[in-house]
C-alpha cells in the first residue's frame, strides 16, 4: 500500500449509517485474499447463514416510568464512572461504593422496568 495515497484517511464507517453502503477498495480486500465480489458474497453469506438475530433486536427502551431512577443513575455515574473507569481511584474501595450508590438510586426498580418491557416486546414478537 502506497502510504502517500493514503496519508490523513480515515475509516470512520460506523458514522456513515449503511455499512453495507460504504465503497471497498479493491487493493484492501485484495490483501484479504479476494476479489472485491469474492468479498460481498462471503459477506452476504456471512449474514444470511451465521448471524443470530438477538430478540431483543429493534427494542426501545420506554425510559418514562424509571425517569427519576435514570437521573439518579446518571448522577451516580458521573460521580464515579469517569474516576473508576480511567483507574485514578482504587477499586477494592471505590467499586463497593458505587455499587452501592447505584442500588440506592434505584438500579434494580430500573432494571425490573427494562426487563418486564424487553419480556413483553419479546413475547410480542413470537
Amino acid at each position: 500500500m502506497n502510504l502517500i495515497n493514503t496519508a490523513g484517511w480515515q475509516n470512520n464507517w460506523y458514522l456513515l449509517g449503511d455499512y453495507g453502503k460504504i465503497n471497498v477498495r479493491a487493493d484492501a480486500v485484495a490483501s484479504s485474499g479476494f476479489t472485491v465480489e469474492e468479498y460481498f458474497e462471503k459477506e452476504k453469506e456471512w449474514n444470511e447463514n451465521i448471524v443470530e438475530v438477538s430478540p431483543a433486536f429493534g427494542f426501545t427502551f420506554d425510559i418514562s416510568p424509571v425517569a427519576t431512577e435514570k437521573s439518579n443513575l446518571d448522577a451516580v455515574n458521573d460521580e464515579f464512572g469517569a474516576s473508576i473507569g480511567n483507574g485514578v481511584v482504587d477499586p477494592e474501595t471505590e467499586i463497593p461504593k458505587y455499587i452501592e450508590r447505584l442500588e440506592e438510586a434505584g438500579l434494580q426498580k430500573f432494571l425490573d422496568e427494562l426487563q418486564r418491557q424487553l419480556d413483553a416486546w419479546v413475547e410480542l414478537q413470537e
